[in-house]
């Protein structure tokens, strides 16, 4: 995500104690570059200079209420730091003592800073793109965050939608048209050079910008710019389609989407087509990497798929992709998470099935499971290959860390689904294979566990250390229930009591365990 700095000058450690409002932001931007500094090892002392940072910035807009960069400085890095505490779990100890910091709010507050930011830039006549850029991201993020309950109606999130669709939309015409100017640019100073070397001119009277003074402007449009947002809109469209509650409502968000939807494909076509580090124009233009041509690719089928109310039609889908080789984790992961949206969305889970379903429903569930399994599998084998490879590096991969976390993370989802495949009563296959299938799970979450508990080598990040962690947490939480060991002594020896209080909210949402004691714990807690 872009977020520039505004404002910010190269400062003496040693500075004074600021007192005007430029000097507040000055100091803000300082204490920030210093919690940039110590985001991958120490997440505490960043968000100490975070918080020192959006203070500043705080008292910079109470001296001048007109000074929009302080304004947008301070909203910046309250998103900033939202994302970064949103990947740690509430029972860590980091946050248990640092959720009182100014710098730490919940989205609701942004949002208000947000709209009070927006609403002053306005009436300046300063709102910037990065502006409304981060304030599409930030109502992106509620978006997102409306999938964990029903608190809000679905007429108000497509109010939402509708009001940050029409930002994109704006933005991205903005910046398709900006980058066309400026890659214009860099041709036009391309043949003025060639032009002049050929009949040895040397007449600098009135000498045009060089392509290194037309790259270092202010507000420079690269297509790693136009791939950001045309990305963010994609993962718009695709979490209404995941805050969706039934297949009724699906033929009405197609239409809904349309309009984005249009402008997004011809803009990833254009990025893709003429813009990719296959098609090399100029070094001066930062084209897009193979990996991110995949993500535009993958989030397009995600988004095909969460439009199809029929999950057999999905699963055919995705067998019979090309667009994306088959080389690439992601690809499978996507295709398990993009079955599970349907299932959500329709609340088809074990208990429902094994409640109320039929035959022919139990047909359809364990083939999705199977897929699920299948696609997972898949992943699990080339992410476990790059880790694998990341290890030979002698423990000095930037990688590392994260491929751990991931692979662990894919192990674990995988169990969850042996253990519903296992579990669907009265269904021949479940019912005959169900030992093999308890034990696959057990076997798994063990795994799971071992590789959660590798060294993540000298340069993981402090973030990933932390997921590795929650990774072992929830694969051992999973593996207690599985194996009986269930009363509150047990958990509070195996895991004490502060974690495993906090998860268990989350394992009983997913309603796999109902079956391994998770309901009696909680009347024990009661």
């Amino acid at each position: 995500m872009r977020v520039p700095k505004l404002s910010k000058k190269a400062e003496s450690s040693k500075a004074s104690t600021p007192t005007t409002a430029s000097e507040f932001l000055e100091q803000g931007s300082i204490d920030e570059e210093s919690g940039d500094r110590w985001l991958g090892s120490d997440l505490a002392k960043s968000l100490r200079f975070y918080d020192k940072a959006y203070l500043n910035y705080a008292q910079a807009t109470r001296l001048d209420g007109s000074l929009i960069d302080a304004y947008y400085n301070a909203s910046r890095l309250l998103l900033h730091v939202y994302q970064i505490v949103k990947k740690v779990p509430e029972s860590n100890s980091i946050i248990m003592e640092n959720k009182l910091m100014s710098v730490i709010q919940n989205l609701d507050q942004i949002i208000d800073f947000y709209n009070n930011s927006l609403n002053i830039a306005q009436n300046a006549g300063q709102v910037s793109n990065d502006l409304l850029y981060n304030y599409a991201i930030v109502n992106l993020e509620w978006l997102e965050l409306q999938k964990e309950d029903d608190l809000v109606s679905f007429d108000s999130l497509i109010e939402v939608y509708k009001k940050i669709s029409g930002i994109f939309e704006q933005l991205l015409k903005q910046q398709t048209e900006e980058l066309t100017r400026f890659v214009q640019d860099l041709e036009n100073i391309d043949s003025e050079t060639s032009s002049l070397n050929t009949v040895g001119q040397n007449d600098n009277s009135n000498p045009s910008p060089t392509q290194e003074e037309l790259i270092s402007e202010d507000g420079v449009i690269q297509p790693t710019d136009l791939f950001e947002t045309v990305l963010s809109a994609y993962k718009l469209i695709q979490v209404i389609f995941e805050n969706a509650s039934s297949n009724d409502i699906i033929p009405s968000l197609n239409q809904l989407v349309l309009s984005l939807l249009d402008v997004n494909d011809t803009i990833s076509h254009k990025l893709i087509t003429n813009y990719s580090e296959a098609s090399h124009i100029t070094e001066m233009v930062s084209n897009i990497s193979s990996s991110q041509i995949n993500e535009l690719k993958l989030i397009k089928l995600n988004i095909v798929g969460l439009m199809e109310t029929d999950p057999i039609k999905v699963i055919d889908m995705w067998t019979s992709d090309q667009e994306v080789t088959n080389d690439v984790a992601e690809k499978y992961m996507i295709a398990s998470d993009n079955l599970q949206s349907l299932l959500d969305r329709n609340d088809i889970n074990l208990t429902a099935i094994n409640n109320h379903g039929n035959e022919s429903d139990k047909d359809v569930f364990w083939k999705i499971l199977t897929f699920q399994n299948n696609m997972l599998k898949k992943a699990q084998e080339l992410v476990n290959n790059q880790m694998q490879t990341e290890k030979k590096n002698n423990l000095q991969s930037y990688e590392l860390g994260s491929l751990i976390g991931q692979l662990s993370e894919i192990i674990i989802a995988r169990a969850d689904i042996e253990v519903q495949r296992s579990s669907i009563v009265d269904y021949p296959t479940s019912v005959n294979n169900h030992q093999v299938l308890f034990n696959n799970s057990k076997n798994l979450l063990k795994n799971a566990m071992n590789i959660a508990n590798l060294n993540g080598g000298l340069r993981e990040r402090i973030i990933e250390k932390i997921h590795r962690e929650q990774c072992k947490l929830e694969a051992v939480f999973r593996l207690c229930l599985l194996e009986g060991k269930t009363s509150i002594e047990e958990l509070d020896k195996i895991m004490t009591r502060p974690r495993w209080t906090v998860e268990l909210p989350n394992l009983k949402k997913l309603g796999i365990y109902d079956g391994f004691g998770i309901n009696d714990i909680i009347k024990n807690l009661e």
